[in-house]
């Protein structure tokens, strides 16, 4: 368990006394330093009692293709062990078609990812899906339909957007998608600045939103932090984008990548058997509960009395750490069914358990786990005497397998 908790400790992300710091480099251009967006996360994680530390290189225009080849883009990647890189389009050129997406844009957004991943293994890239223009590009309608309209840029927004984060392992901050909800639903909250394409303070703070849910995973309603907009704006606005985050997360590929703990057990009597259902994980610690463990993935563990065992298990990947705990119940076990017949004879004082089994030896268990009596035999059936009455575990040994049944005296 030791080599878990440094693993935990060691990860971008710390959690001291209910406190998340998250570290997080924003790689992008006008539409993300417009009214000073990253500060704006920064304060809605201090509101929710969280620290967001970070940095940022916006300039004006460009696009994914400079940042690549950028030396203070690279430097930046370089000066920290980020739990996210944020990497943000030039505001067209995720709408390509998807011919000059797959020259232009796709290969770029993979050498970027390739220099977080050479710098921290852990660091996440997640990209920052814009939004369509107010009115789409009408410069650029002409040359591919989609420009023409606010929908048409959203939807080739959208796709490339999740493209890159399939392609990359990474995540989507859904900002493109919480702004069309805006528009379909509050239309009286204006996104856009006079240019109808860079943001307003609305649409900034929505954005901000979006980031802080897609980063420290959680709601931002009820945040205290309000840039100064409208009466109740800001509140609408919360709601929207943890909305648009938490009920989609799969969508965005947020927590795709995280170890993820699960397993199921099955077995008789004492004998369990643990599978481990576990996703993107590669190291496994087993509490039994009964101050035994075990570091196998797919464990078998024989207890030394009934009772029911809060088992735990914690997986990690290098980077994130996930723990589940269940109650294995050992008189709930499925038995094994047996070709039995079992009859109480007229003398109280025995049973006779006839089976198909060649048996060679027999354990009988209180339920509290003790042991109560134990034979070597040779047959199909048993006599067993001296017990009193109550309900008790079997179990019957044919030299290969091990049978467990209940018995009433």
């Amino acid at each position: 368990m030791k080599k878990l908790l440094t693993i935990a400790l060691a990860f971008g992300s710390l959690t001291v006394f209910g406190q998340v710091t998250k570290k997080v480099l924003f790689l992008g251009n006008s539409y993300t330093y417009y009214n000073q967006m990253p500060l704006m996360v920064e304060n809605l994680a201090t509101s929710k009692g969280n620290t967001l530390i970070h940095d940022a290189n916006t300039p004006g225009g460009q696009r994914l293709l400079q940042h690549a080849t950028n030396a203070t883009s690279l430097s930046k990647i370089a000066s920290n062990d980020w739990d996210y890189v944020v990497m943000q389009c030039q505001s067209q050129e995720g709408a390509f078609p998807d011919g000059q997406l797959a020259q232009e844009v796709y290969p770029y957004a993979t050498i970027l990812n390739d220099s977080v991943k050479s710098n921290n293994a852990c660091s996440e890239s997640m990209f920052f899906m814009t939004w369509g223009r107010e009115n789409g590009d009408q410069s650029n309608c002409a040359f591919y339909p989609p420009f023409c309209t606010y929908d048409g840029m959203q939807s080739r927004l959208r796709l490339s957007y999740t493209t890159m984060a399939n392609q990359n392992d990474g995540s989507v901050a859904p900002v493109g998608e919480a702004w069309r909800y805006i528009r379909n639903n509050y239309p009286a909250i204006d996104l856009y600045s006079p240019d109808e394409s860079h943001p307003s303070l609305e649409g900034s703070y929505l954005a901000a939103c979006v980031f802080y849910v897609s980063i420290f995973r959680e709601s931002i309603s009820g945040s205290t932090f309000d840039p100064g907009l409208p009466a109740g704006q800001a509140q609408i606005i919360q709601d929207v984008a943890s909305m648009t985050v938490l009920d989609s997360l799969n969508e965005w590929n947020i927590g795709a990548y995280d170890a993820m703990a699960d397993f199921t057990y099955s077995g008789s009597g004492m004998n369990v058997n643990f599978t481990n259902n576990s996703i993107n994980s590669t190291d496994f610690y087993w509490d039994f509960g009964d101050l035994n463990s075990s570091t196998s993935s797919d464990p078998s563990h024989t207890y030394a009395s009934m009772g029911t065992y809060n088992v735990m298990l914690a997986v990690d990947n290098g980077c994130t750490v996930d723990t589940i705990y269940q109650n294995v119940d050992l008189n709930t076990l499925n038995i094994e069914e047996l070709n039995t017949e079992i009859r109480t004879w007229n003398d109280e004082n025995e049973i006779r358990i006839f089976t198909d089994k060649h048996i060679e030896s027999f354990e009988i268990y209180a339920m509290n786990g003790v042991l109560v009596q134990n034979g070597v035999q040779s047959g199909n059936s048993i006599a067993i005497d001296q017990l009193e009455k109550g309900l008790y575990l079997l179990r019957l040994k044919d030299g290969v397998q091990t049978y467990t049944i209940r018995i009433m005296k």
